[in-house]
């Protein structure tokens, strides 16, 4: 039998049978109906783990809380089950939740829970058409508007003020989503109205490029961005003022809590006349999603100049991009597309040759981040020197300072039969110091290629002023995944004869145990165990 089959019927039956008998005929029939409901979409497997008169007794406590519910807000409780007051126990905290139904809601609870240091064990989370009346008393289950019913279990707790964080997260997460969803239509028609203005505004982009800045708008509002916030800012006196008004989604109502800020971030905010640049601004925030998906927003802005070519307003997007645009290839993406070409045309390669292909490849399985928000020659200098291991694996350094000073971006190529998890933490380390990292994000890429790709991005702490010397970083992390192999192969090729020396060292290699590939070692003549005559 399938282990994560649905329910089945005969299990649904028997606790179906389990719920109180005696109850008044219309108030049995309105909990049998959400009893099957609530459990049907449940895995078969979690279902037997428990006795079905537990299980009963969850049902008709989950109905008695979702009994009354105020309209366009979250109903939310957490707590410890008790025979008294529920019907049954239980190991794990519960959390419940009555929502109207919406995107995002689970997998933003999943993050709220994950935010809060706990861990969830199981989730039930069925969808049900639900009737109320004008005060949100239930009337019907089967009929109505759709509402969301969670039911997650986490670790157990006793402290009653962590319960409440946990409740009080989960609260702001779901409003959050509330926001955005509510938002997003109006968010959309805003970028692509903006996407048909930028083809009669002054900007400081030749003609290509203003037909690429709105391709690229078009194509983020085809289901390739998930919209969480927009707001306008203004130039005043030098500074980038909130529009009063503009804000929708996450940012709706927020505006007057935004201080004005130098502009001395702003991209063109001194551009020199004649002056060419991008017609959008691709990064991330400073601020983690709360919607959706783990991780810092996406961040698309687009720049409005007056008449002598100076940016005097921003209109900014907050949001994430969507799978659908991850897997899209580079050349099938505007902007991305001009840079991908400004490589492969910059290389020199025939595209058809074994090099094109590579570096055609490299250029594919970057991480999208890096096409994003990476200029056309920050791209090239990156995928050429990718493409310059292919003839010998090292370790190597790719460091990019983000334009607008919010992050680092590194790329570490690693030989993959060097990489572990203690080199990866030695490496994040070592950046972090180096770079005066507050926080760090990493991604790990192993494949077919004999490199791991390990991609940070790591935020320094507010005021720091960063100063590095990549080649001395990259020798630094060379050391850290250097073994005592490397250093047996230079000690013994370098004083004797190259080649009788390189095939001794081979040899010891072979001969010495496991243990001795430790990441460093002095520079020392061969151990007692690996001494043999070449």
């Amino acid at each position: 039998m399938n282990a994560h089959a649905l329910a089945s019927a005969d299990t649904l039956d028997a606790v179906i049978a389990a719920l109180p008998a005696g109850l008044p005929a219309a108030e049995k029939a309105l909990l049998e109906r959400f009893t099957r409901g609530f459990f049907e979409r449940l895995p078969e497997d979690e279902l037997a783990s428990r006795p079905a008169a537990d299980w009963a007794a969850a049902a008709r406590s989950f109905l008695a809380f979702a009994g009354q519910r105020e309209a366009g807000r979250a109903k939310i409780a957490v707590l410890n089950p008790t025979l008294a007051a529920d019907g049954f126990e239980s190991t794990h905290t519960l959390v419940r939740i009555v929502n109207d139904d919406m995107p995002f809601l689970v997998d933003s609870v999943r993050m709220a829970l994950s935010l809060c240091g706990v861990s969830l064990h199981q989730i039930a989370h069925p969808v049900m058409a639900i009737r109320r009346d004008a005060a949100g008393n239930l009337q019907a289950v089967g009929e109505g508007t759709a509402e969301s019913l969670m039911h997650p279990e986490i670790d157990r707790l006793a402290d009653a003020d962590a319960m409440a964080a946990i409740e009080q997260a989960i609260q702001g997460a779901l409003v959050d989503v509330r926001e955005s969803v509510a938002d997003w239509a109006p968010m959309r028609e805003k970028m692509l109205a903006i996407a048909e203005e930028l083809a009669t505004r002054a900007m400081p982009v030749d003609a290509a490029g203003r037909a690429e800045a709105q391709a690229f708008l078009r194509w983020a509002a085809d289901n390739h961005f998930t919209f969480l916030g927009y707001r306008e800012y203004e130039v005043v006196d030098r500074k980038l003022a909130a529009v009063q008004g503009s804000g929708l989604g996450l940012l709706r109502g927020k505006d007057h809590l935004v201080q004005p800020r130098p502009i001395t971030g702003l991209a063109a905010a001194d551009l020199a006349p004649g002056q060419k640049l991008d017609a959008l601004i691709l990064t991330k925030t400073n601020a983690r999603a709360t919607v959706h998906r783990p991780g810092y927003m996406d961040y698309i802005g687009v720049l409005v100049f007056d008449e002598k070519g100076i940016a005097v307003r921003e209109q900014r997007f907050l949001g994430l991009y969507t799978s659908s645009a991850y897997n899209r290839r580079p050349w099938e993406i505007p902007l991305v597309r001009q840079r991908h070409e400004h490589v492969m045309a910059a290389s020199g390669l025939a595209t058809n040759s074994h090099s094109g292909k590579a570096l055609r490849h490299i250029l594919e399985t970057l991480p999208r981040e890096e096409l994003f928000q990476s200029s056309a020659d920050e791209l090239q200098r990156t995928a050429m020197g990718i493409l310059g291991l292919q003839e010998r694996a090292r370790t190597r350094l790719f460091l990019r300072r983000d334009r607008y000073g919010r992050f680092f971006s590194a790329l570490v190529y690693i030989p993959r039969d060097r990489f572990n998890t203690g080199i990866r933490q030695r490496i994040e380390a070592l950046l972090m110091q180096e770079l005066q990292g507050e926080r760090l994000d990493n991604n790990i890429q192993i494949g077919e290629s004999p490199l791991a790709q390990l991609h940070l991005v790591i935020r320094p702490k507010a005021g720091a002023s960063v100063q590095y010397d990549q080649d001395k970083l990259e020798a630094a992390l060379a050391g850290i995944v250097r073994d005592w192999h490397d250093e047996l192969r230079e000690t013994w090729c370098a004083p004797m004869a190259r080649n009788r020396g390189c095939v001794c060292s081979s040899v010891l290699v072979a001969a010495c145990p496991p243990v001795m590939s430790r990441p460093s070692a002095p520079r020392t003549p061969p151990p007692t165990c690996c001494r043999l005559r070449c």
